[in-house]
């Protein structure tokens, strides 16, 4: 019962259009859903299927035997704490060491209902940003990519946001090159909002390394 007035409270302090849903018997999860993992918050949170190595500030990850496989996935809200039409919002932050990552690093975001994902693949070259979707499983299975924008820009991004509609099969993906490129994308692959909600990561090649500070995931009703 506590939980439920601190809630409701901060709802009304805030005047904010809050929706109360219960992902646990024993406690009130409110939406707007908002966290900020660390490597150290990633470690302690998430499922891997990768080998790992992290301080305070780098999660890395290294060469693999296998094309496409799963870094890890963190999970979000669990089943049946969403309608499986709800209209949301989810917003992911990620920033990436570009100083440690090899030369050809590209890894794979995905919002996912545990089977199917939706998201974007930050790349090397001149179309940093593309819209992906893909069966989620130890690999990215059914991979479909979508075009973008490219650039004429030598940096390379640090920092790139991700927005997904999951109810409109709609996607979009900001970074910082050419002082700013937006990538919007119309997937084909649907989300069950209901199975629950998790943010995957993925490598490419098997050859390649990553490098994450951060991750920021924000969730919005719309």
């Amino acid at each position: 019962m506590l939980h439920l007035v601190i809630g409701f409270s901060l709802c009304f302090l805030l005047q904010a259009n809050c929706e109360l849903v219960r992902d646990d018997p024993a406690k009130i999860t409110i939406i707007p859903f908002y966290k900020v993992y660390t490597p150290s918050d990633i470690v302690s949170k998430a499922e891997f299927t990768s080998t790992y190595t992290y301080n305070a500030t780098t999660l890395n990850f290294h060469t693999d035997v296998t094309d496409y496989r799963r870094l890890f996935r963190l999970p979000l809200l669990k089943k049946n704490v969403l309608s499986v039409d709800a209209d949301i919002v989810v917003v992911v932050t990620t920033g990436l060491d570009s100083g440690i990552r090899s030369e050809d690093s590209d890894p794979k975001f995905f919002i996912s209902d545990g089977s199917n994902g939706v998201g974007f693949e930050m790349r090397e070259e001149a179309d940093r940003c593309r819209g992906m979707e893909a069966v989620m499983g130890s690999t990215a299975t059914a991979r479909k990519v979508y075009p973008s924008a490219s650039h004429n820009s030598s940096i390379l991004p640090e920092q790139f946001v991700l927005t997904i509609k999951p109810s409109q099969k709609w996607g979009s993906c900001y970074h910082s090159a050419d002082s700013g490129l937006i990538s919007p994308v119309a997937y084909t692959r649907s989300i069950n909002l209901d199975q629950g909600l998790w943010l995957e990561v993925y490598r490419e090649g098997s050859n390649e390394q990553y490098a994450f500070n951060y991750i920021k995931v924000e969730i919005h009703e719309n």
